[in-house]
């Protein structure tokens, strides 16, 4: 195969993951755009851009709220504390951000607002250099190989 023709399935599969992406958020609209955004653009997991989201959007979020707003997630209180420590450490260790997310004893969760200025920054940033939709890097790599290996399969 050669380098043109690898680069144009490599770009057909980047078009078909967008428009796939594109029709998963107008689905789902903004929440899922900013989950995507705040995973691919700080380096964390699905889940705990889901957490990460809330404490962006509101004030204080106790666990009952974490549970009724992520559906699908049964967050217990000490998976919800797990979470948030690693959300902290990627914070701290990755984009520099130390104790943005502090804790309400009895309450719940919330960040500072020198935390949410960071964070829509760093999004923000990663939104004009990728352009929306996006798709994680990682995803479009492995669906762009699978599509040239099929590719070679049937006309190689």
């Amino acid at each position: 195969m050669t380098n043109a023709v690898a680069l144009s399935v490599l770009r057909e599969e980047r078009d078909t993951l967008r428009e796939h992406l594109r029709q998963i958020l107008e689905a789902h609209g903004q929440k899922a755009q900013d989950i995507i955004a705040y995973s691919v653009s700080l380096g964390i997991t699905k889940q705990e851009a889901s957490v990460l989201g809330l404490l962006v959007r509101r004030g204080v979020v106790s666990l009952e709220q974490f549970q009724v707003m992520i559906p699908g997630s049964d967050i217990e209180s000490n998976i919800l504390s797990t979470l948030i420590c690693r959300i902290r450490r990627t914070l701290r260790q990755v984009h520099g951000m130390e104790d943005v997310i502090k804790t309400s004893w009895g309450a719940g969760y919330y960040m500072t607002t020198e935390g949410r200025q960071r964070i829509k920054e760093i999004v923000e940033s990663f939104h004009a250099s990728v352009g929306p939709p996006c798709a994680s890097v990682q995803n479009s790599i492995h669906q762009a190989r699978r599509a040239v290996a099929h590719h070679e399969q049937n006309h190689g």
